[in-house]
């Protein structure tokens, strides 16, 4: 599983208990406190004890939530934009309370060795999305060249090129030997070679957008990668 999922069967379960914690709601009136419990609670950092399916609470989901079980008419955008207020304690003994909380519940942080573990399985999955991109930049250089639409005429192009993403700490050769479809797949020159299929008329708009984004770099507007 890439990072964490969310359901609204546990962002529900998880409101329920905390509002029945006596001690969490008393620490819940500190806006200091609720602060800290709303950024951790989106972190992405939590899993659980009994090793049922990690959830992801959304920053709008988890802010309405702290609003409801503080009750008091506060406005959800305070908790979803706002920074933890200045004072005492510091904001690390906010986050380890509130950690302490969670942890009677039934959550924990994530290890390093599981964030390294799903760092890895997101690298391999941008890995094998350049390389379905790289397929696809293949099969439209077998176009035949026509001149440029109207758009690449305007477009302010730049020599940028653009590298195997590398999530987290991982380092590329703890992906093993690669073959060599993927070793040209993550050549930093692909993305040139989809500027050059542009500029020669094989492609169109939509599919620039969508090759980009198969290197994983998002385009306003762009469709799904290849």
């Amino acid at each position: 599983m890439s990072g964490n999922e969310f359901s609204a069967e546990d962002e529900v379960s998880l409101e329920d208990a905390l509002s029945k914690d006596d001690l969490f709601i008393a620490d819940l009136y500190d806006k200091r406190f609720a602060h800290a419990a709303f950024w951790l609670l989106i972190s992405g950092n939590l899993v659980r004890w009994d090793g049922k399916p990690t959830a992801y609470f959304g920053t709008d989901a988890v802010a309405y939530m702290i609003v409801r079980l503080r009750g008091l008419r506060e406005q959800y955008i305070d908790f979803k934009l706002g920074p933890i207020p200045a004072g005492e304690p510091s904001e690390e003994i906010l986050y380890q309370k509130a950690l302490s909380h969670l942890g009677r519940l039934g959550w924990r942080k994530r290890s390093k060795k599981e964030w390294h573990a799903i760092h890895f399985n997101e690298t391999r999955e941008h890995l094998a999305m350049r390389v379905r991109t790289l397929r696809k930049v293949k099969e439209f250089e077998s176009r035949p060249q026509a001149d440029p639409e109207d758009w690449v005429k305007s477009q302010r192009w730049t020599a940028t090129v653009y590298s195997l993403l590398l999530a987290g700490d991982v380092k590329q050769d703890e992906l093993g030997p690669l073959s060599p479809e993927e070793i040209e797949a993550v050549s930093e020159e692909l993305g040139l070679r989809i500027i050059a299929l542009a500029k020669t008329g094989r492609i169109n708009q939509e599919e620039y957008r969508r090759l980009k984004g198969g290197l994983g770099f998002k385009l306003l507007g762009e469709g799904p990668p290849y």
